[in-house]
């Protein structure tokens, strides 16, 4: 979000990450959400209230069945780069994420903390501080890709069949998107 000044946010330009998860995910028994903002309160320098009355942005309460992994901790920047010669075109933390999340047999809390750890030694040495932060309010373990010789795990009776991105094949953006349409989580 481009936020200037308060009415960007009244008119907005920001995203209320509770009423996103209301409305996108519904009653769907797991919730997976990988937030890559800053935290701060952009208004902390000016005479202005932070954004809804606290210094810093809300804190969220993940509801069960949720993790949420930050790009940043409470009231911190995130890292769009390392430096000016930086030429990764994602951020700091999308880039690590990304990478971690192709580890065959990592647990979700442990690819989190990976990343936390990652992106904090990288923000580190570019002189910054960024300590991604994650809620985990999960029931069980979850895994992006099983690793190698694992046996999948017994589905639930009335579970669909798993989907192509459940598979650990490489999708397209667009295969990816029309597989979540299949199972419906668009």
């Amino acid at each position: 979000a481009d936020i200037k000044s308060e009415m960007d946010v009244k008119l907005g330009a920001a995203t209320n990450i509770d009423l996103t998860l209301e409305q996108t995910m519904g009653d769907a028994k797991v919730k997976l959400v990988f937030l890559d903002a800053c935290r701060d309160n952009p208004f902390a320098q000016g005479a202005s209230r932070g954004v809804g009355g606290t210094r810093g942005l809300t804190r969220v309460e993940a509801p069960a069945g949720t993790f949420i992994l930050y790009s940043a901790g409470y009231n911190q920047t995130a890292l769009d780069r390392l430096n000016d010669a930086d030429a990764e075109p994602t951020s700091v933390y999308t880039r690590v994420l990304t990478r971690k999340m192709t580890e065959p047999g990592k647990p979700l809390a442990e690819l989190a903390r990976d990343v936390r750890s990652d992106v904090e030694v990288l923000a580190k040495n570019a002189g910054h501080e960024q300590r991604p932060a994650y809620y985990d309010e999960l029931s069980g373990q979850f895994f992006f890709k099983q690793a190698e010789g694992d046996e999948p795990l017994p589905l639930p009776q009335g579970t669909p069949a798993p989907s192509p991105l459940s598979q650990g094949s490489s999708l397209s953006e667009r295969e990816a998107f029309d597989a979540a349409k299949e199972v419906g989580t668009e």
